[in-house]
């Protein structure tokens, strides 16, 4: 591939590099014509309506069998089935291997009618001699590779990282007055599937204008400990933990601010250089695939978010894009642990405050659980409140239930209660009755439930936090509903965050529930940290052909109109998805041919291979297949030509 200007970013790589995309080992052992493995004898019948045989644990090490294996399940008395091996689906069952399968059986097959199993993989890695699926599959992988740097284009999707470009103003005179635009960028590749940054230098920095965004700072790696972490939610299905610490599945924060803020990046992307793994959301969700035979796969965060870390941001500085297509990222949320240790900013912050439910002021004295108590005196208008002590502490109220939530109440009014010098300051009004303050306020009387007087700013699946410093605590829920009002604007009903559950072992739920038992003048603040579109021109998009910009994808060009970049050179920086949308059958025929050749070339494993006095030896099949490739690759090579 072109050697692009990209100072501190990513290389260019495909976006899922350890795909199998092109062909599939089963497609190479079609063609070399190697025949499955030999099936397997069952230990225990199985039966009709059932989902699972069991074999003997040495069949299935000399096998291989694996999940999203086809198998064929066949015995004297039946005609043979095909199953599909499920997720998980292979377990120690006693003294035999259980295999587990999507769907049930349709017929009864029975040991004493010789049942068995037959994988329909003619590759597989178990330990009998010969070439093992991961070979093959290695071998896939490198041929895409080889494929892709040939023909300077590809069949798979490619991650075009932080491209520095021109930004062209050059208009000839009589068209001049004709275009919609004002300039325009040629990118490196067409076929572009998805535009994941553009941004613009505006005379200081580089605003983003095509992607919802986040801009993190390592202010202090020292404060960081294995206690910490930054949460990641794409606006729905789940959130990524990203803990610090040690280790494939974490970030080190121990050298310093750029090193951290580096390893961070590293985990978000999941970059093969530092062997970092995969960080699954929680829930777990699944995308939709063709690189698997199930047609999905369990949604990472490298699926979700792109990281830059350093680079022309600043030294222990980073950037987070949402990988949803322009304002979908402003539904994405995160989180963090310690804002001592981390700042961020280019975010939409927006602040709610728990409703304080909890109101008794003052316990007087004399007073006995079981007390019905009215109103004596109040602050404002408010009337006809009576309320029942629920709890006394020495004779002194520390919790009431409130039996008429009376009228014309507002906040902060304060009841003098019947009684001896009892009272409730009102903190919790709707339609200007007082409601309840036996506590437990910022859950109300749901689990899971936080009520608010209004979420009409929040993301409808998220991560909120409330604390400081070092004690920030955060958790994540699955759903909200809007408040209610009347005619008159009152509040009716406040609208709730549902499905509300701890991330981390921060102690959100416990922390408000706390809050919400004391006696407090205010409410619980808590903040949402949403990602944002850093910069707009005019209307409410920026993507479109007479706003900010537009492209045309299959070219790989964009358009500038109301929004554009203030210099000519290297003043745009674009990052994006190309590739054509499908593996054309040539590429597939070219890619399963460029493996086999490879296999024909190792003489011990040659034995695989079918040949005999009538057919066509290893050597000429070896050079008709090259011949093959030769005749119908360089139609697929790009040329790029110089006026």
């Amino acid at each position: 591939m072109p050697v692009v200007f990209q100072t501190g970013e990513r290389e260019p790589r495909p976006l899922f590099p350890d795909q199998v995309i092109y062909t599939s080992a089963q497609k190479v052992a079609d063609l070399l014509q190697i025949p499955y493995p030999d099936p397997v004898d069952l230990t225990d019948n199985a039966g009709n309506g059932t989902a699972f045989v069991k074999i003997s644990p040495a069949d299935h090490r000399l096998v291989g069998f694996e999940a999203g294996d086809e198998v064929e399940i066949a015995s004297d008395a039946t005609m043979g089935e095909t199953m599909t091996i499920a997720d998980n689906g292979i377990e120690r069952d006693g003294a035999n291997v259980k295999i587990t399968f999507t769907g049930n059986m349709a017929y009864d097959h029975t040991t004493a009618n010789a049942a068995t199993l037959q994988s329909l993989q003619s590759f597989n890695n178990g330990k009998r001699r010969g070439v093992t699926r991961r070979a093959v599959e290695l071998l896939i992988l490198r041929m895409q590779d080889k494929i892709d740097n040939l023909c300077n284009n590809s069949w798979r999707p490619m991650l075009q990282s932080a491209e520095y470009l021109n930004f062209d103003t050059y208009k000839p005179y009589r068209r001049r007055y004709y275009t919609d635009y004002v300039g325009t960028v040629p990118l490196m590749f067409r076929n572009v599937q998805q535009i994941l940054r553009l941004e613009i230098w505006q005379g200081q920095e580089y605003r983003e204008v095509g992607a919802a965004e986040a801009r993190l700072e390592i202010l202090d790696h020292s404060a960081l400990t294995t206690n910490d972490y930054l949460f990641l939610c794409p606006g729905g299905g789940g959130v990524a933990s990203l803990q610090v610490g040690t280790g494939s599945s974490k970030w080190s924060a121990d050298f310093d601010g750029v090193n951290a803020a580096q390893q961070l990046a590293d985990l978000i992307n999941k970059d093969l250089r530092r062997k970092k793994d995969a960080v699954a959301f929680s829930p777990s969700f699944t995308l939709e695939t063709a690189a698997t035979s199930s047609g999905s796969t369990t949604a990472n965060v490298h699926h979700e978010f792109m990281a830059s870390a350093n680079a022309d941001y600043g030294n222990s500085k980073m950037k987070i894009t949402s990988m949803n297509r322009g304002e979908a990222g402003e539904t994405a949320t995160l989180g963090f642990t310690n804002l001592t240790a981390m700042s961020a900013s280019n975010l939409t912050d927006t602040v709610v405050t728990v409703p304080v439910t909890h109101s008794v002021s003052a316990g007087g004295s004399g007073y006995s659980v079981g007390d019905n108590l009215t109103q004596a005196s109040t602050t404002g208008s408010g009337s006809n409140f009576t309320c029942t002590v629920a709890s006394v502490s020495e004779g002194a109220i520390v919790t009431v239930t409130v039996t008429a939530a009376g009228s014309g109440y507002v906040e902060d009014e304060v009841i003098t209660l019947s009684g001896s010098g009892g009272k409730v300051t009102v903190k919790y009004v709707i339609s200007g009755g007082v409601q309840s303050v036996t506590g437990n306020g910022a859950a109300g009387q749901t689990a899971g439930v936080i009520h608010l007087p209004s979420t009409a700013a929040l993301s409808p699946y998220g991560i909120i936090c409330t604390g400081t410093g070092t004690a920030v605590k955060c958790a994540y829920y699955t759903g909200k509903t809007a408040e209610v009002k009347n005619e008159d604007g009152d509040l009716v009903t406040h609208g709730t965050l549902t499905g509300v559950t701890d991330l981390g072992s921060s102690g959100f739920v416990a922390a408000l529930k706390t809050a919400m038992n004391t006696t407090q003048t205010t409410g619980t603040q808590c903040t949402q940290y949403r990602l944002k579109i850093d910069y707009f021109g005019s209307g409410t998009g920026d993507e479109a052909r007479l706003r900010d910009w537009w492209a045309d994808y299959d070219l790989g060009i964009i358009y500038f109109n109301n929004t554009y970049p203030y210099f000519q050179w290297n003043s745009v920086k674009c990052s994006y998805v190309y590739g054509e949308r499908y593996v054309e059958k040539a590429i597939e025929d070219i890619c399963t041919k460029m493996v086999a050749m490879d296999l024909l070339l190792s003489d011990d494993r040659s034995i695989l291979m079918p040949e005999g006095t009538q057919n066509i030896d290893l050597g000429a099949k070896y050079q008709l297949m090259k011949a093959q490739v030769a005749e119908t690759l360089p139609r697929y090579m790009e040329v790029m030509t110089i006026e």
